[in-house]
């Protein structure tokens, strides 16, 4: 809860004005709200350069639920007194409880810089950053912070372990959680949740399971695990398991919304009439919770399959409203990352391929813009019996993340192009062990990390011998897939259409450059459309390209019983169907802006 501080006054006050505003925080402490709210109205009426009145006016207004009305007040303080680091606190923490993410961060980075050494401030800061996904910025502060500050320790290693798992330092993260388990109070299940959470990122499904096995041992009522196992049912593809322990989820906690959105992804979802009534009002209850977003998009995909495209279209938009908050988009810092590739990673940079590259480890690299189809591709590689599924592997991006910091990722490709030759050629060594150590003793195994079209000069630099297919889908397609796809992290350009314009033409711009350095045999491009529609032809010509034999075993990948951890994970247990060719055309009325983007001159 914010901080009460009658003191945080730096002028004087009239007598009466001080004697006023003991009273109203003294009726504020002992919960009596009628004569606390009149004795702040009467001060701010009163006393309108009053500061203080103003701030604890705008706290007991949040405290009962009065949103709009206490950011006024807060911002009134603020105004009146724009470095007092007690106001800027309190008022960050109510900005993020309220889900204005990135104004939070600005206002709590203000309130270090006033006060750097405020314990309070080093944790409301953390938690600030780990909204927007900047959480490995706070790791050093977090880590000099004296133990028993911030309510307790357990909590801290779990905002430790959030805070090192976006810093790209995955078995820091881990670590952090373990030491939350061990010193949380017997009953407590969210270290348990977080660090099989972890597990399930890293690929580890028999760890990421124990993990929530043992939480629900701990409290049958924990929604999260439920939902954690329900996800691994759902990878699996054992769908009848995952409906039945996402409704568990809901069951327990009707505000999961994300188990809402796991049975929404159901293909028969719409036609569940009773799933629809509770979906519908669940969703007006949840409003503008900065936390429903992946309810609206549930709603907008039931919608569509009901062939209601406008209410669908409302409800994705509403959706990414909420996430943009959370996922702001940089047009400028995009534009910052691609320039960088342009301009540090040239033909001089790819020619060190013949000093750096080691043998090819048997990776099959697969990348494209998000929604493309990359899914599709792994699932069909990955159902030949000589290749692995390695999925979205992060471990490079979590090395460059290590060696940059969030702030510094617009610069990869200056990073890259400044190098030199060992360590770079020490990364695509310890690259190569972690690929043969994922392939699990087969010779082939797949990347299928969507935005390595980003790093791939990297990719050509480190394994000149091993295939790069790039899958392409018709923008408009793409863009609106990206739109109404309820992505957890990551992926801010996807919550505007005008953004994802400007997004699309930088991965095409991006893309125009590698066919420059690399040469246009080097990658090897797969139009989704056409896959869609000669299955076999394109399968053959996709396995030729890759050094493999044919086998039918390609065009039944549907039946495979491998995981599958990304957004498709329901279609890729079907056959290949048509539907999502021409998807935008329903929706064509709504997609102006995005069609603008499209069309206009590529940013860089």
């Amino acid at each position: 809860m914010p901080r009460m501080n009658a003191r945080s006054q730096p002028r004087p006050v009239p007598p009466e004005a001080g004697r006023l505003m003991q009273e109203a925080v003294s009726a504020h402490q002992r919960r009596d709200e009628t004569r606390a709210l009149r004795s702040y109205g009467e001060l701010t009426r009163r006393f309108p350069d009053f500061a203080d009145a103003w701030h604890f006016y705008g706290l007991l207004l949040f405290e009962r639920g009065e949103a709009e009305q206490a950011l006024e007040c807060l911002r009134r303080a603020q105004a009146l007194q724009p470095d007092n680091p007690t106001f800027l606190l309190n008022f960050g923490h109510v900005l993020q409880e309220l889900g204005y993410f990135t104004h939070a961060v600005a206002c709590l980075e203000q309130a270090r810089k006033q006060r750097p050494g405020d314990p309070n401030g080093v944790l409301l800061h953390a938690q600030a950053l780990v909204a927007v996904e900047r959480g490995g910025e706070a790791v050093r502060d977090l880590e000099r912070l004296p133990r028993g500050h911030g309510g307790s320790d357990w909590q801290l290693r779990m905002l430790l372990g959030e805070c090192r798992d976006q810093g790209g330092d995955r078995a820091g993260a881990v670590s952090a959680y373990e030491e939350a388990v061990r010193l949380a109070p017997a009953g407590e299940t969210a270290p348990l949740v977080k660090k099989a959470d972890a597990a399930m990122k890293s690929g580890d499904t028999d760890g990421a399971r124990d993990g929530f096995e043992a939480a629900l041992s701990r409290d049958d009522r924990c929604a999260d695990a439920y939902l954690g196992l329900a996800t691994l049912a759902a990878e699996a593809g054992d769908f009848a398991r995952s409906e039945s322990l996402a409704g568990e989820a809901i069951e327990r906690d009707p505000r999961n919304y994300l188990a809402w959105s796991l049975l929404a992804a159901r293909p028969q979802a719409g036609q569940d009439r009773e799933f629809r009534d509770r979906l519908e009002h669940t969703a007006r209850q949840a409003s503008d919770d900065p936390e429903s977003w992946p309810l609206h998009f549930a709603r907008g995909r039931v919608l569509e399959s009901l062939r209601d495209y406008d209410g669908a279209f409302a409800a994705y938009r509403h959706g990414n409203q909420l996430q943009s908050r959370r996922h702001p988009y940089s047009r400028e810092q995009q534009e910052a990352y691609v320039r960088g590739f342009l301009e540090g990673t040239d033909a001089a940079f790819v020619r060190r391929a013949s000093e750096i590259g080691v043998p090819d480890p048997g990776v099959i690299f697969i990348c494209g813009m998000p929604r493309s189809g990359t899914t599709l591709v792994e699932s069909i590689l990955a159902s030949h019996p000589s290749v692995a599924a390695g999925g979205e592997m992060r471990w490079v991006h979590d090395r460059l993340r290590q060696s940059l910091g969030m702030q510094g990722l617009p610069d990869t490709g200056r990073w890259l192009s400044n190098a030199g030759d060992e360590s770079l050629r020490a990364l695509a060594r310890d690259w190569a062990g972690v690929l043969r150590e994922r392939a699990d003793g087969k010779p082939r195994i797949t990347d299928k990390m969507p935005g390595n079209y980003h790093l791939a000069g990297l990719l050509h630099v480190c394994f000149p011998d091993s295939p790069i297919i790039y899958v392409h889908r018709d923008a408009r397609d793409n863009g609106l897939s990206c739109f109404t796809t309820a992505f957890y992290e990551g992926h801010g350009f996807s919550h505007d259409l005008s953004d994802i314009g400007h997004f699309y033409s930088l991965h095409d711009r991006l893309m125009e450059h590698w066919r420059g350095t690399l040469g246009a045999e080097r990658i090897v491009q797969v139009e989704y459309e056409a896959l869609v529609a000669e299955p076999e032809a394109e399968t053959r010509r996709l396995l030729q390209a890759v050094g493999l034999p044919w086998d039918p075993a390609c065009l039944n990948f549907h039946e495979a019983r491998r995981r599958v951890n990304t957004a498709s994970v329901y279609q890729v247990r079907q056959p290949l169907y048509r539907s999502s060719i021409g998807r935008w055309e329903a929706f064509e009325r709504h997609l102006e802006p995005l069609f603008l983007a499209l069309s206009a001159d590529p940013p860089v």
